[in-house]
């Protein structure tokens, strides 16, 4: 945020882009005039945050961040952390972490990829008992195993979640696999807003978050605000509307 040219850019840069796409204008040549959800409130927290002025610490300035604080009933995004020390320069759109940078989302997908469609798929309650155990994706030889080399054997799901387990996931995502088909699975994650996910890249490490499956932050929100939104998924937005200088609106 330090030496930028506004306050909330990185919010801006990102309502830009969406008017936009979502009008075929670009407000820096079409008169508009933009209405958001930003909250200055929390967006102000997150600039505390990315510049250090909260309890976060940071190991270095090379150590960045990506933020998306959203209303999971309408997908309306209320603030955005677009990365440290971000800025625009000359007119530029910069690289926004929170929207443009996909990386390996790890463990936080196993709510929603393995454990919500076994519910779905499986009868799954919340009752349920996984195993942790050793094991191989099928046809490899490499094992996989947890961040304590334990196997802790069969286990309360809740307990799976709680203390993410590896195996338990991707067994669970195996079984839903073979029963509904990768197709379906491939079709579930797309519509909740993964767009680098194939039938060709699909592969059951998707359960804990490795392998080819990439996200971004914005992404890892609205997936996990359709679980807290009872299964309803709302595209992440900045815009509520868009009044043009001939009087037309667009929501």
């Amino acid at each position: 945020i330090k030496d930028t040219n506004s306050k909330y850019q990185e919010y801006i840069d990102v309502a830009i882009r969406e008017a936009v796409s979502m009008s075929g204008y670009d407000p820096i040549t079409k008169g508009m005039d933009i209405y958001t959800a930003m909250d200055p409130d929390i967006q102000n927290k997150i600039i505390d945050i990315e510049n250090g002025n909260t309890g976060v610490v940071y190991a270095d300035d090379l150590m960045q961040s990506a933020i998306v604080t959203m209303d999971h009933t309408t997908g309306e995004i209320v603030g955005i952390g677009g990365g440290r020390y971000y800025g625009s320069e000359g007119g530029t759109l910069m690289f926004n972490r929170a929207v443009d940078m996909y990386k390996q989302p790890g463990s936080t997908v196993k709510p929603v990829i393995a454990y919500a469609l076994a519910f779905e798929h499986l009868g799954f309650s919340i009752d349920e008992k996984v195993i942790d155990m050793k094991y191989s994706y099928p046809g490899e030889t490499r094992t996989i195993s947890d961040y304590d080399g334990k196997y802790l054997g069969i286990l309360p799901i809740k307990d799976a979640v709680a203390d993410s387990r590896n195996i338990p996931a991707i067994m669970t995502l195996e079984k839903v696999t073979e029963k509904i088909g990768k197709e379906k699975v491939v079709s579930y994650m797309k519509s909740l807003g993964y767009d680098t996910i194939t039938n060709d890249n699909y592969h059951l490490s998707v359960a804990i978050g490795s392998n080819d499956f990439t996200a971004t932050v914005t992404q890892m929100a609205a997936a996990h605000a359709t679980m807290m939104n009872l299964g309803i998924y709302n595209k992440p937005h900045t815009i509520q509307y868009i009044q043009f200088t001939n009087g037309d609106t667009y929501y």
